[in-house]
């Protein structure tokens, strides 16, 4: 589409004609520009425009992670030929305790129940420890086989910055574990995935199940992920049950 705008004739007229003139000069210009760029799409438009607008998109995600990636080797370089490292962080801790005791002549249960919440800018720890100790009172001496008993449990509860990824950001969500143990890292505690302790981590986009430091599954996009899985009773698939009663069988239940 070649579209040509000739300027208004203005010789020889007054004022108030070629104002007139100019007027109707630019609303036709209007209309005819509205015309031409609706009628403009990648079927009139030349290959290097094409591949121009649909690279766009690409180099522009390219560009945002060239960009992290520069952040990231700045930020090692910063960090290891710095002179000084300052940090600060207010904290608020909050220690509870109960205990729970039972006496008798065969013997002494004791429950200890403590937690520790502390507080910082970058999240909300929780610890807790449950000790059980039974103790024999050796009224008979062939009802148990121990002189004491001794059961120490301990959880943790972690809520705002958890871990960073491998792009080193910042993740933010809620952990939880039993054993479980926190490091510093860019000078703020966050948890340790690495270890046979199961931590089970949640996420605005995801949530995974670490054992060793390794993901062993995770849920995310409405999927759910797992290298093997183990079901112990019935599976569906859709409007299928998968029966082992006989083999291995998909019954049709119906569904949508």
């Amino acid at each position: 589409m070649k579209i040509v705008f000739a300027p208004p004739e203005g010789s020889g007229a007054s004022a108030e004609e070629r104002l007139r003139a100019l007027y109707s000069y630019l609303t036709r210009m209007s209309n005819d520009l509205n015309v031409a760029l609706s009628a403009i799409d990648t079927t009139n438009m030349s290959p290097e425009t094409v591949q121009m607008i649909q690279s766009g998109g690409t180099a522009v995600a390219e560009s945002q992670s060239n960009l992290a990636e520069q952040a990231s080797v700045l930020k090692s370089l910063i960090v290891k030929t710095a002179d000084a490292v300052y940090s600060k962080m207010d904290e608020m801790k909050i220690n509870l305790k109960g205990e729970y005791l039972a006496l008798s002549a065969w013997g002494t249960e004791k429950t200890a129940l403590e937690s520790l919440i502390s507080t910082t800018a970058d999240g909300i720890t929780q610890d807790y420890t449950h000790l059980d100790e039974i103790t024999n009172g050796k009224v008979n001496d062939n009802a148990v086989a121990f002189d004491e008993y001794k059961k120490d449990t301990k959880a943790f509860i972690r809520t705002g910055l958890i871990y960073y990824d491998d792009n080193d950001d910042p993740v933010y969500g809620v952990a939880i574990g039993q054993f479980m143990d926190t490091t510093i890292q860019h000078g703020q505690e966050v948890v340790v995935l690495t270890g046979d302790k199961f931590v089970t981590t949640y996420t605005a986009q995801r949530l995974s199940f670490w054992q060793n430091g390794q993901e062993l599954a995770y849920v995310a996009n409405n999927e759910f992920h797992a290298p093997r899985m183990v079901v112990d009773n019935t599976m569906s698939i859709g409007g299928y049950v998968v029966e082992t009663a006989n083999g291995l069988a998909f019954r049709w239940k119906g569904g949508s």
